[in-house]
């Protein structure tokens, strides 16, 4: 009998090692979804305002439309707005949330919840801030801005919250439309970005580097491969740990473990519905948080990595499993939005889950050369734009 009691004590505390391990965590919290309202019919975008968790923002044909019920009401604020991004606060800061949009007068910024709006000046921008079509902030430095063109390709960049603008496009390729940007956490100068194509020719390289702030860029795709489908692009930059992820529309994940240097194909979840079971499902969004947990919006469903990457998991209530989804993290707090219709859930990601093991050096295939990136580079200071200068817009050709 005391033999028998022995075993069963193993046995119990070996169960709950298993559920107590930093790979299963997220498993357990994911079951703390909570359904909170609706969604507006048309939604293509969504959004939260990180100062006060009750009020939404949904981007969709009839513009901008807020919550301040946590989705139980909508009502249109911005009937013109055609982009929407939401710059939420810094964790410990009392500044307010930002939300701008792309209209067809320019660039608009409303900093009391979608209540009031008032213009940005693109002083600078070519030929018009109307084709802005994506914006982000500098990681821990939110008044600088940087501004993709849709249309006219290119980038810009602002050191003083949009008041002045700079071309910032400098070693891009022509008709390259930049779909998203991420910061090295340790040398904030080095600054990534990823690109897709518009035109008839797709150069084969999707990412780029700069060390001086974004204003001259040099190729970093080596070992990124992009099947040029008319679609084909490195859609979402996320860090975890020391790992920079690159997600592709068809082409499932890459990792860098030498600041963008080289690249090598990294686990990507396999489709289980409607496709073979080999294949990748088309990837819409990565984000991560700060502390590195990576979650993928993919027309397989919503999937979540602690480690890094090297493992995945489905993400979000039972019933959202395999159902493609729309989806918002807010980098900042961790807090998820997802609707896989009409209804609307949230879930706070939970902070000390990840269990990041220190990137090793990647072996990627064989491909054209990328300079190196330098090892040591300075602490990032912006760099005013010069009175002068001037902003050249390219055309991108229509597509076939």
């Amino acid at each position: 009998m005391r033999k028998n009691r022995l075993v069963y004590t193993l046995l119990s505390l070996v169960l709950l090692a298993l559920f107590a391990l930093p790979g299963n965590s997220l498993a357990q919290e994911s079951s703390s979804w909570t359904d909170i309202g609706t969604l507006p019919a048309g939604t293509w975008s969504l959004a939260s305002d990180g100062a006060n968790t009750s009020s939404l923002y949904a981007l969709g044909s009839s513009g901008i439309q807020r919550s301040t019920d946590r989705g139980t009401n909508w009502s249109t604020c911005n009937r013109q707005a055609s982009t929407m991004f939401v710059v939420t606060p810094l964790p410990g800061a009392t500044d307010h949330t930002l939300l701008y949009a792309t209209t067809p007068s320019g660039l608009r910024l409303s900093n009391d919840g979608c209540a009031t709006w008032q213009d940005v000046s693109t002083d600078g921008i070519a030929p018009s801030a109307a084709h802005i079509r994506w914006l982000a902030p500098y990681p821990n430095n939110y008044s600088i801005l940087y501004a993709g063109m849709d249309g006219l390709g290119g980038l810009y960049r602002s050191t003083d919250t949009g008041a002045h603008w700079q071309g910032a496009s400098t070693g891009l390729p022509a008709g390259a439309w930049v779909t998203s940007l991420a910061a090295d956490p340790k040398h904030p100068s080095n600054v990534f970005v990823s690109v897709r194509y518009t035109g008839r020719t797709q150069p084969p390289a999707y990412i780029f580097a700069s060390t001086d702030g974004g204003l001259t860029w040099n190729s970093s795709s080596k070992g990124v491969y992009v099947t040029p489908d008319g679609d084909g692009a490195v859609v979402a930059l996320a860090w975890s740990g020391g790992n920079l992820l690159a997600a592709t529309t068809h082409d499932g994940l890459y990792r860098s473990t030498d600041m963008g240097t080289t690249w090598s194909t990294s686990i990507t979840p396999r489709a289980t519905t409607g496709q073979a079971a080999t294949s990748a499902p088309r990837i819409d969004s990565m984000s991560s948080t700060p502390d590195g947990v990576l979650v993928l919006s993919t027309s397989d469903g919503a999937y979540a990595s602690i480690n890094g990457g090297q493992s995945w998991q489905a993400f979000g209530p039972g019933e959202t499993t395999g159902k493609a989804s729309l989806l918002y993290v807010d980098s900042n707090s961790g807090r998820v939005l997802m609707s896989t219709g009409s209804t609307l859930r949230t879930y706070v990601i939970p902070q000390g889950v990840t269990s990041i093991p220190a990137p090793s050096p990647t072996i990627a295939p064989s491909a054209t050369a990328t300079p190196p990136l330098p090892p040591q580079v300075p602490t990032y200071t912006p760099i005013p734009p010069s009175p002068t200068s001037t902003a050249t817009a390219t055309p991108i050709p229509p597509s076939p």
